[in-house]
């Protein structure tokens, strides 16, 4: 089970690339303005590539056995928010405009998971990159892409 996990390659129908892509095309210039539903929720996120990894080791096991992915720690909305816009030196309640009929019915309000399994058996390392780290990357990532630089993807494992 992987929770919440996220690189550069998110799709924008994701909270946390619509966040910072967002956040990115507002400092461009190219948006004015973010709609948002409900904020109150809680989620484990981890790095794509890192879940990937962990994939790969559960394969290398002699018997298959379940395992969590996550880091133990869950970033409320308003921090991916307060980290990406911040990225750009943004006040993100300026741009950020909620929409109840946004909000999901059935929002589970806190994900987290336990992953000392993972860890036990396959090395898994908790917040292996910061979610500071995490935004920064995204956001640099999508402000270089609405400022029609290629950005050069980057290896989180150097």
């Amino acid at each position: 089970i992987l929770f919440n996990h996220s690189n550069i390659y998110r799709g924008n129908e994701f909270y946390v690339r619509r966040v910072t892509s967002s956040a990115a095309r507002i400092a461009a210039g190219k948006d004015s303005s973010l709609v948002l539903g409900n904020l109150n929720f809680y989620r484990d996120e981890h790095w794509s590539d890192f879940g990937c990894e962990m994939m790969w080791k559960m394969l290398q096991q002699d018997a298959p056995k379940d395992y969590v992915i996550a880091n133990g720690v869950a970033w409320h909305g308003e921090q991916y928010l307060d980290e990406a816009f911040g990225y750009f030196n943004l006040n993100w309640k300026k741009y950020v405009k909620i929409d109840k009929a946004r909000f999901r019915p059935n929002e589970v309000v806190k994900l987290i998971g336990d992953s000392s399994a993972a860890q036990k058996d396959l090395g898994w390392i908790p917040e292996r990159i910061s979610f500071r780290r995490h935004i920064e990357m995204m956001c640099d990532w999508d402000f270089k892409l609405e400022s029609g630089q290629k950005p050069e993807r980057i290896d989180v494992f150097i």
